[in-house]
């Protein structure tokens, strides 16, 4: 892993979120899925209940992940290209 003391190397990446439900129907689904791919991120944060696997082009390693009971926020600490990042994904909804 590098070390940010010294020389610090650039890492770019793209990352997208999106808020979805109604996942369960294949229709929604699939519009989601085409989102995903037309937006090109190499990571995406999508606020739902339920989660699966993900094609990744970054060499990429979870090391902790939190969140609350409600799933208002993610935090992961993530290894990504040999650097150590903090992701956060907060959930805000529009209505009160």
């Amino acid at each position: 892993m590098n070390n940010i003391s010294g020389n610090i190397e650039a890492v770019f990446f793209k990352l997208g979120t999106r808020n979805v439900r109604g996942l369960r129907f294949p229709s929604r689904r699939k519009a989601v899925l085409i989102w995903l791919k037309n937006q090109n991120a190499d990571i995406s944060f999508l606020h739902i209940q339920y989660h699966g696997t993900e094609h990744a082009r970054l060499e990429f390693e979870l090391k902790q992940l939190w969140c609350d009971i409600n799933s208002r926020f993610i935090l992961l600490e993530a290894i990504i290209q040999d650097v150590k990042f903090y992701l956060c994904n907060i959930y805000s909804p529009n209505n009160f």
